[in-house]
């Protein structure tokens, strides 16, 4: 046996193997056509162009739809790899909340990334406005002292420092929340180029935490602040001469305003990430939620239909076989020379 037939051998072997833990995904014409498999009498497949990743393997969503009118009638999903048809509940909602989150939200595009970085530098700019207060504040007070010799009495001193003190807590609270907000951004930024299942679960956790943070902790200590605020201010409008009292109570009126409408925001943001997993689970008017796509996608599986499909690679076994029979010949050909 001659030296090159042999070195031929050793390479078929090398990419018999390779072809074990390699191996091509299948394309969107490849999952219709196994697809079509499932679909009923008028109905044509058609990949829905969303690819979804577990585990770094691929998934296609193949939807079917009525020729005559194109309404949609549910979806199966074709394992990208193998070919194989997926029938795991839990894989199949993930995958489900995966597409809908991609295409009917804005969390996996990149508006969707854009709004959160718009969100990162209004909370950055909100801290950084609060911590200005007290700087502006004595100010105010060190330019009424000059002009109008003017002194605070002891208990307006110490609701300015109440005041003082629940501003830097606010701040540090939000600060908190605008940090939790960045780590947001890291996790949404790489699901907007390739949506892996447990990328989005952790960004659906690291939300869950941020509208907690703002729920549970900015909340409360933005309406505490506020109270301490409002007594301040009314004892400041107390003791100012006449002149100064409308300016004071026009300014805290302002103040108030601001922080009324930054609360409805807080408020807003729980209301629409509560309501957006419930659409994701029930749908709306408009699309189909998860709870519907996998019970139309059950029924449609539950008739015993052969499925095709694409192995491009080696069932372990017999390629373990095939390999030691490549081997098996090169030794025994080596032997008779």
């Amino acid at each position: 046996m001659s030296k090159k037939i042999l070195v031929m051998l050793v390479l078929t072997i090398v990419f018999a193997s390779f072809g074990l833990v390699t191996a091509e995904e299948i394309s969107e014409r490849e999952a219709e056509k196994l697809a079509s498999e499932y679909a009923d009498e008028g109905e044509y497949a058609e990949d829905s162009g969303v690819k979804v990743y577990y585990s770094a393997n691929l998934y296609r969503i193949v939807g079917f739809y009525k020729e005559t009118t194109d309404k949609y009638k549910g979806a199966i999903i074709i394992d990208g790899v193998s070919g194989e048809v997926v029938t795991d509940e839990s894989l199949a909602r993930d995958i489900f909340e995966a597409k809908l989150r991609k295409t009917q939200g804005y969390d996996f595009d990149p508006e969707g990334l854009t709004l959160t970085n718009e969100a990162i530098r209004i909370s950055s700019s909100t801290v950084a406005a609060f911590r200005l207060l007290h700087t502006l504040r004595e100010e105010g007070f060190k330019m009424l002292k000059e002009e109008i010799s003017w002194v605070p009495s002891s208990k307006l001193l110490r609701l300015e420092a109440d005041v003082t003190e629940k501003e830097k807590e606010f701040a540090d609270e939000f600060n908190v929340s605008t940090g939790i907000g960045e780590e947001v951004y890291e996790i949404q930024r790489p699901l907007v180029g390739k949506l892996e299942i447990e990328g989005m679960e952790e960004f659906i956790s690291k939300n869950d935490e941020f509208v907690a943070h703002i729920s549970e902790t900015v909340v409360p200590c933005l309406r505490e602040y506020q109270d301490i605020f409002i007594a301040y201010t009314d004892q400041g409008i107390s003791e100012l001469p006449e002149e100064y009292k409308d300016l004071l109570e026009a300014t805290k009126q302002e103040e108030i305003a601001a922080e009324n409408s930054l609360i409805r925001m807080f408020e807003d943001l729980n209301i629409t990430w509560e309501k957006e997993k419930e659409w994701v689970e029930e749908g709306t008017n408009e699309f189909h939620g998860v709870n519907w796509e996998v019970e139309m996608m059950q029924e449609r599986l539950v008739t015993p239909t052969p499925t095709p499909t694409i192995s491009p690679m080696l069932p372990g076994f017999e390629a373990i076989f095939t390999i030691a029979g490549l081997l098996a010949i090169a030794y025994l050909l080596r032997k008779r020379k």
